[in-house]
C-alpha cells in the first residue's frame, strides 16, 4: 500500500519523520523553487511500516522472513518555504549518497538531518510537508540498524 501522508504541525512531522529515517538519496534529487516557495526531493525509502507489520506477523506465527522487507521511491515536498540553508553539505558533490535520519520541527521551520553531521534548514511560514511513495517497492537487501 502506497503512503500518501501530509504533516502540518510537529506531531504529524515526527509521524513522517519516522517512516523517511534511513531514506537514501544524492544531493542532486534535492531542489528548491524558490519563487513557488517549494522544495522537494525523492528519497530512496526503508519502509518501516512494512517491517513493523512483518515483525509483528512472525511475532504471531503468521508469515516468514521471505515475506521480505521493501524500499520504495518517494517524494518529499515542503510548501511555504521562505529560505534553505544547507550545514556540512558540499553543495559540489551532487552524486555521494546521503542518508536521512530524522525531520525536526524547530521555530519557523524545519530541519532535515543526515548522517554525518549535516542538515539542510527550511525556513518558512504555514509550511506544509508531503510524503507520498512514488514506485512500487522492491526487495531491500538489509533492514537498518542504528548503534
Amino acid at each position: 500500500m502506497a503512503l500518501r501522508l501530509a504533516a502540518k504541525d510537529a506531531v504529524d512531522l515526527t509521524v513522517v519523520s519516522g517512516l523517511v529515517q534511513d531514506a537514501i538519496l544524492p544531493l542532486s534529487d534535492i531542489t528548491w523553487h524558490p519563487r513557488d516557495g517549494v522544495f522537494l526531493m525523492v528519497l530512496n525509502r526503508f519502509c518501516w511500516e512494512r517491517s513493523a507489520r512483518l515483525s509483528g506477523a512472525l511475532a504471531a506465527g503468521e508469515g516468514t522472513a521471505e515475506d521480505g522487507l521493501q524500499r520504495v521511491h518517494s517524494a518529499l515536498g515542503v510548501s511555504g518555504v521562505r529560505r534553505v540553508r544547507y550545514r556540512g553539505l558540499d553543495p559540489s558533490d551532487r552524486a555521494s549518497p546521503l542518508s536521512l535520519l530524522a525531520l525536526e520541527a524547530v521555530p519557523g521551520g524545519i530541519v532535515l538531518h543526515f548522517a554525518a553531521g549535516g542538515a539542510i534548514r527550511l525556513e518558512g511560514r504555514d509550511m506544509c510537508l508531503k510524503l507520498e511513495d512514488v514506485s512500487e517497492p522492491w526487495p531491500a537487501v538489509i533492514r537498518p540498524t542504528h548503534h
